[in-house]
């Protein structure tokens, strides 16, 4: 069970995410259906393993990887401007609005797909927002 209970395919390129954790939990319990705590359940000095492209990609490269998207994630978000609202944004947040994250990975994340932080950060999205990417 995840925290998502319905995910809605809106607009193209548009996934809209309905329900959260405490829906689900509610669920379980009402249906009783037992929860496991996964991260309890992790056995101790468990680490994260991320295999890419057939390989091993260790958590402490992609950390470093990640510093130029770091970068560029803020660069977004300064240019969006806060609020961005549905009546009210700025053209970098009506930017930002019209690209899928597949696009956004392809033209910020050095070597976009082809890379293992474009590659974990596509599959980090699928499972996060349960839809497919968009793209090739």
């Amino acid at each position: 069970m995840t925290g998502r209970s319905i995910s809605v395919h809106g607009e193209p390129h548009q996934i809209l995410k309905h329900g959260g954790f405490q829906t689900i939990l509610a669920l379980a319990k009402r249906f009783q259906i037992p929860i496991i705590d996964l991260a309890a359940a992790e056995p101790p000095r468990a680490t994260e393993t991320y295999h890419l492209f057939g390989r091993y990609y260790r958590p402490e490269q992609a950390n470093r990887d990640f510093d130029p998207v770091y970068q560029a994630v803020r660069k977004d978000l300064n240019a969006a401007g806060y609020p961005t609202l549905y009546n009210r944004s700025t053209p970098a947040a009506s930017a930002l609005d019209h690209i899928s994250v597949y696009e956004w990975i392809e033209s910020h994340v050095p070597g976009g797909h082809r890379s293992n932080m474009g590659q974990l950060l596509d599959l980090a999205y699928n499972l996060e927002f349960g839809g497919e990417r968009f793209g090739a």
